[in-house]
């Protein structure tokens, strides 16, 4: 007798008989989400779970728009940005790994996927697709999950996709099971009206290595990664407790300081990898000596060539005059 579904898939820790689709189509929305405080490497790679708890800022209406069909033919399409992608390319061959945990036996999809921002530049555009992915699913098999539930299917597909459920500010807890059933987005219950995002974009040309394939090659060989996690889970406890009191100036400090360390066991991996290039240190230089000036803007950096910028209202004004161009997002 056949199988009907793929069943070695570790979808199946979280979804274990997906039925079948009740509608024809189905679209939804997901912000990206910036990681203040930092997921880089993972204890398991095959249920993408991560060393440490991290905590994020969803981008609010920065993101992804997902709409899935089924297709006449049982084949898979997948559509980014309008553009048709061929089924050898990376963007093809994560999705259809992703869908073949789900996937009833013959279905085929066809799936458009659109962004309101750069992909691949290193500001988690995997994060909000992968999330539009789940809740358009979601939608098709009225599966009528929890957003816990949702959370850990996200990460399935891109680890810092359990964030992108919500918008604000997200923890994503590491846990502690094997296959990840306590590891998933929370939403933190901050309302901060005066926080914004700032992103002058350097570079919007796609990233040469990989947020996956860097991460797999730091944990496996730069010789400061376990300092890496033991800092991080140290600096998570503060940056949370500053978040509640709103202390921006902890907030600010920690979040630059854990970037920049993220980035030199990245470079201290063996060979190196780089993401930083010289305009991104010309942007966190001009940063600096903003700070000396008195106005109170740090940074952060995913793994891209482009800095994100952090700050409050009262200098939003002068952070349009000082980086012309910026986009400046109100995450409340």
């Amino acid at each position: 007798m056949e199988q009907k579904y793929i069943y070695k898939h570790p979808i199946y820790s979280i979804l274990k008989d997906p039925g079948y689709p009740i509608m024809e189509t189905a679209t939804a929305f997901a912000p990206t989400n910036i990681a203040l405080i930092k997921y880089w490497g993972k204890r398991n790679s095959f249920y993408n779970l991560p060393f440490t708890s991290s905590i994020s800022i969803s981008l609010r209406n920065k993101g992804t728009l997902t709409t899935i069909s089924l297709s006449n033919d049982g084949k898979d399409k997948y559509y980014l940005d309008k553009k048709f992608m061929h089924k050898e390319h990376p963007f093809s061959q994560r999705i259809f790994k992703f869908l073949n945990g789900i996937r009833p036996k013959k279905l085929g999809f066809i799936i458009h996927t659109q962004n309101n921002f750069p992909s691949n530049v290193g500001l988690a555009s995997s994060a909000s697709g992968f999330c539009a992915l789940v809740l358009a699913l979601n939608k098709l098999f009225n599966w009528k999950m929890s957003y816990i539930d949702l959370s850990r299917l996200s990460r399935i597909g891109s680890g810092s996709a359990c964030r992108s459920l919500w918008n604000g500010f997200v923890k994503w807890q590491s846990g502690k099971d094997f296959q990840g059933k306590d590891s998933y987005g929370i939403q933190l219950n901050i309302s901060w009206k005066e926080f914004r995002i700032g992103i002058p974009f350097i570079n919007k040309k796609k990233k040469i290595i990989s947020s996956r394939i860097g991460m797999n090659h730091t944990v496996k060989t730069s010789k400061d990664f376990f300092l890496w996690i033991k800092y991080t889970k140290k600096y998570l406890r503060i940056f949370e407790k500053s978040l509640y009191e709103k202390n921006f100036q902890n907030i600010g400090y920690i979040t630059e300081s854990h970037s920049l360390y993220m980035h030199t066991i990245i470079e201290n991996s063996i060979p190196p990898i780089y993401y930083r290039t010289i305009e991104t240190l010309k942007i966190q230089k001009k940063v600096y000596n903003l700070r000396k000036n008195g106005i109170s803007v740090f940074f952060t950096q995913d793994a891209g060539p482009n800095i994100i910028l952090i700050f409050l209202n009262d200098i939003e004004k002068i952070i349009q005059k000082k980086f012309p161009g910026i986009n400046i997002i109100n995450p409340f």
